[in-house]
């Protein structure tokens, strides 16, 4: 019996020696053989014709390489859909991706230096789709990488995109159901604008973009009436860069206002503003609010025309001063009041977001960043009575993060608020994880909604499928490619759709399409159907997969992907756009900041995946907070969590690879006689393995990744410290009991081979390299343990709970009276009867106590010094000593060992009574003296200095006790 022993485990073909392999070096094996044997298209086709579980790719898009935080929502789709499978259901997974909108159109301007949407046009519409489009295909092939490198399973050749021509006309046909159902409408409306991207946003994309603290300017103003300029009104304007939109000035046609004289003119104002003017204030007289209604006068900022004439205007609250400058192309407010009184609007700013060529000095500037050109304009017309700076919390876009304004124009809308009472029924019907966003969040978002904007002044998006007669005005919305008399597939992006007129049956004129394109978030909303070309094709599939069981996003999606799914399912379909969503928190730096992309926050997954492996950030991601709490992300963090478990479990694994190996271990040949016959160790182990799964298992029914994977940290710090370190005692001794080697062989065998199995969904890779070392089979293509109850023993594992506890405070004990670790104590005594004989060789084990005695009422050590026990005392530090350098000269388990020790005449005396123990404990052949010119390490044992080297003995050599 000796190294050269045949391997009875199945053949590696991942590694050749598995202790010397690291995790990130693992999974790339195993990635290439995985495609190699084909093992995703295995694991569906064993469960093609059985129950679906269905859960959408909803697709990333495509607009770069992918980053760390993308990792979270495609760990626990990924977990659900491994463990779905290998529960028995049919779970496939199409892969997808958002390739239209802002996010890919901003990465090409970057890339092309392209900072105003005129600039597009220069260049031309097709040559920056084309160029959009060629992003799009760059960066899937980026993302099929991560998604391999992560192990995240999709299935590419039934692949979907949303710039393809099926895809585009499923979501015309959404368009066109509403269009017939009245349900799009188009209206001049103030929206909110982001003046960069030279688009509008939705109040849900608003939504998503939040906001940042920015400097604004107010200022009070002096405005002369046009009949009387030695009469001025006292004038504010909330910011400065909106005075050349003004159309009015408001007043309060119910108030009592003062005439006064100020330095030399005369100023009209409330009675409470009076505190605002410096120096001394002579009243004039006292004036109704109405007797100043209707006056003209002169804006700081006139147009070229002589004909447009500005008058103040009755409203309800004018601000401070008593008049308030009304901006209603840009300001909500002021644009309420000018329509209902018919006042013309006035909009300074072109769609680049630049003042136009009647705003002076501002003219061609962009709209932030003009504050002190509007305050120099201002002195030289001896207007300005003074400034106030502050900071605002304004919303940003999206994207590009630049601050938003409002701009009056001519919009499409969805009547979204038509069905806020049936999405707030669906909502309350619906399973949300966490479950506070039920009545929290998206409540709170549905019971406020407003309609919903979809047209975007931009380039690379599905086209709105409107066409307006030149004519008549009359309007038409198509749904196919046919229907424009194109070939079907044909390209339906800009501008080769733009060159498609209709004829109008009204009138007979040409009808022309309107140049905008749809909100992205549209697209992304008609995902259910338009994945599989609904309804000209695979209409049945879809029928079936909707609505699906679970679908997984940001938690930011309430405001996207979950909210517009969910109008569009609705008003389509009368249904909820899925069964239940678990809603996840953001990914943040470590400054709290979410991790975006745009932001350059970001961690590199690739990084994490070499220094960590896959696996470890997928754990991290599940263990680390409940589903619905950002995760704050670091390196040292991800660390920790491969420390408890990864390693630890791959720790055991090597060690029973060793020792099986050694051993002859048979898979094939199970003892019946063992299963029955068990050491309460290993039935303990086996229990706390069922134990775990059960609990586990159940909070993967109820879609809780946190909760079910937090119970396996304890259990593999039970298996690899304390199961572990008792089970090591039987292949390292001569004194276990017949039947322990393999009964404890069979049990770790038992146990990897269900932990593998129970933690696959979770990681992989790591699971998938043991179990195939073990059986030969990929994990992936068994069953989920099931019917384990059997193996469950609740007694037991209490026992052994107040097992550990004794031994826990009987060494705390022992440090107490000053007796180091490794003498033995002369006697341990335990209060409670009832133990085992094998438990109770455990106590003495980690006690260390010659003898362990069952009597008393309370826990008891004797502390009794003994010549023997001292000599054992040293011999189990030399033996501590032996192996730490066996570990350093790199020998396995399996190797045996010669060892040279000098010491002093009063060490080696006492050792020469423990020389076995020390053969058999450190797996050696020879105990030799070590002469003087030989290297060795040193060390020392009870104040003595102590010479050791180790060398690995013949390969035939059979170590004591094996």
């Amino acid at each position: 019996m000796g190294g050269t022993r045949p391997r009875r485990l199945p053949r590696n073909v991942i590694f050749e020696t598995p202790g010397s392999v690291s995790l990130p070096e693992l999974e790339q094996r195993l990635q290439e053989l995985w495609t190699k044997e084909g093992t995703f298209d295995a694991s569906l086709a064993r469960r093609r014709g059985r129950p679906r579980f269905n859960l959408y790719e909803a697709p990333p898009t495509a607009n770069g390489s992918p980053a760390t935080h993308h990792v979270a929502a495609r760990a626990v789709k990924d977990l659900f859909w491994r463990y779905k499978t290998m529960a028995g259901w049919y779970a496939p997974r199409r892969a997808g991706w958002d390739t239209h909108g802002l996010p890919i159109e901003l990465a090409v301007e970057r890339e092309m230096g392209i900072t105003a949407r005129s600039q597009i046009e220069d260049f031309g519409i097709e040559a920056f789709n084309r160029r959009c489009r060629e992003l799009v295909d760059q960066s899937i092939a980026a993302w099929k990488s991560f998604s391999d490198r992560m192990g995240y399973w999709l299935d590419y050749r039934d692949r979907f995109l949303t710039c393809s021509p099926w895809y585009m006309e499923s979501v015309w046909w959404a368009v066109r159901r509403l269009f017939d159902q009245g349900d799009v409408y188009r209206a001049f409306r103030l929206e909110p604008y982001c003046p960069r991207c030279a688009t509008t946003l939705s109040s849900h994309e608003l939504e998503l973009g939040g906001e940042r603290r920015r400097p604004i300017a107010r200022a009070r103003l002096l405005i002369s009436l046009k009949n009387d300029p030695s009469v001025r009104l006292l004038t504010s304007i909330r910011e400065l860069w909106m005075l050349p939109a003004e159309a009015a000035i408001g007043v309060d046609a119910q108030a009592t206002y003062l005439k006064v004289r100020w330095r030399g003119q005369v100023v009209v104002l409330l009675p409470d503003a009076v505190r605002l003017l410096d120096g001394p204030v002579e009243p004039v007289a006292r004036l109704s609010g109405a007797d100043l209604v209707h006056l003209e006068y002169l804006p700081p900022f006139p147009e070229p025309s002589a004909d447009r004439r500005f008058l103040t205007v009755a409203v309800r609250q004018p601000g401070e001063t008593g008049f308030v400058h009304l901006a209603p192309a840009h300001d909500q407010e002021a644009f309420d009041v000018c329509r209902e009184q018919g006042i013309e609007l006035r909009r300074a700013l072109d769609s680049n977001g630049r003042f136009g060529p009647d705003s002076g000095d501002l003219a061609g500037r962009f709209v932030h960043g003009v504050n002190e050109l509007v305050v120099a304009e201002l002195k030289r017309q001896h207007s300005l009575h003074s400034v106030l700076a502050e900071r605002k919390a304004s919303p940003i876009c999206w994207r590009c993060e630049t601050p938003t304004i409002r701009l009056g124009q001519d919009s499409w809308f969805v009547s979204a608020t038509k069905y806020r009472g049936r999405l707030l029924e669906l909502n309350r019907g619906m399973e949300w994880i966490p479950s506070h966003l039920r009545e929290g969040r998206m409540r709170e978002w549905l019971a406020h909604n407003v309609d919903w904007a979809i047209s975007r002044s931009r380039y690379w998006g599905t086209p709105l499928p409107i066409w307006i007669c030149e004519g008549c005005g009359a309007v038409r919305c198509v749904e196919s490619a046919v229907e424009l008399g194109l070939a079907p597939g044909s390209d339906l992006h800009r501008p080769h759709v733009d060159r498609v007129s209709l004829a109008c049956t009204a009138c007979d004129r040409t009808m022309r399409r309107i140049p905008d394109v749809l909100d992205v978030w549209f697209d992304a909303g008609c995902l259910p159907f338009a994945q599989t070309g609904y309804p000209t094709a695979r209409s049945d599939e879809f029928q079936e997969s909707f609505p699906p069981d679970l679908m997984v996003e940001g938690v930011d999606q309430t405001r996207g992907g979950f909210y517009t799914s969910m109008v569009i399912s609705e008003a389509l379909f009368g249904k909820n756009f899925t069964r239940r969503a678990i809603a996840l928190g953001h990914v943040l730096d470590g400054a709290g900041r979410k991790a975006s992309k745009s932001r350059g926050n970001v961690l590199d997954p690739a990084l994490v995946f070499d220094r960590f492996g896959a696996d470890s950030l997928r754990w991290w991601f599940y263990t680390s907070v409940p589903l619905g709490r950002s995760y704050q992300i670091s390196f040292d963090s991800i660390d920790a969590v491969a420390r408890k478990v990864l390693r630890p479990l791959w720790n055991v694994f090597v060690l029973f690879d060793a020792q099986a190996s050694w051993s002859d271990f048979e898979p094939r040949l199970w003892p019946p006689s063992l299963v029955e016959s068990r050491p309460c160790l290993d039935r303990w182990i086996l229990s706390r393995i069922a134990g775990v799964a059960r609990s586990s298992r159940k909070l993967l029914d109820e879609y809780d990744a946190h909760g079910a994977s937090l119970p396996y940290q304890p259990l593999i710090t039970d298996l690899s410290n304390w199961y572990v370190r008792q089970w090591r005692r039987r292949f390292t001794g001569s004194q276990s009991r017949p039947g322990d080697r393999p009964a404890g062989l069979w049990t770790l065998y038992e146990g990897l081979l269900l932990i593998s199995q129970l933690l696959a969904p979770f990681i992989p890779f790591l699971t998938d390299a043991i179990h195939r070392s073990l059986c030969g089979r990929s994990v992936h293509l068994c069953d989920y343990p099931d019917a384990l109850d059997a193996l469950q023993d609740p007694g037991l594992e209490e026992t052994m709970a107040g097992l550990r506890a004794t031994c826990e405070e009987a060494n705390r004990m022992r440090s107490a009276a000053g007796v180091r670790q490794r003498q033995p104590l002369f006697a341990v005594t335990l209060p409670a009867p009832g133990y085992p004989a094998d438990l109770l060789e455990i106590v003495g084990h980690e006690v260390n106590a010659r003898r362990v005695e069952v009597a008393g009422s309370a826990l008891m050590i004797d502390s009794r010094s003994t010549p023997d026990l001292v000599a054992e005392g040293w011999a189990r530090e030399l033996i501590w000593q032996i192996q730490a350098e066996r570990k350093r000269v790199g020998l396995g388990i399996q190797d045996a060992s010669i060892v040279l020790y000098r010491s002093g005449s009063r060490l080696e005396s006492a050792l020469a009574g423990f020389r076995e123990l020390i053969l058999d404990e450190t797996r050696s052949v020879q105990l030799l003296r070590l002469a003087g010119d030989e290297d060795a390490t040193t060390c020392s044992i009870d104040g003595e200095t102590v010479h050791i080297s180790v060398r690995q003995a013949a390969r035939d050599a059979v170590p004591a006790g094996a």
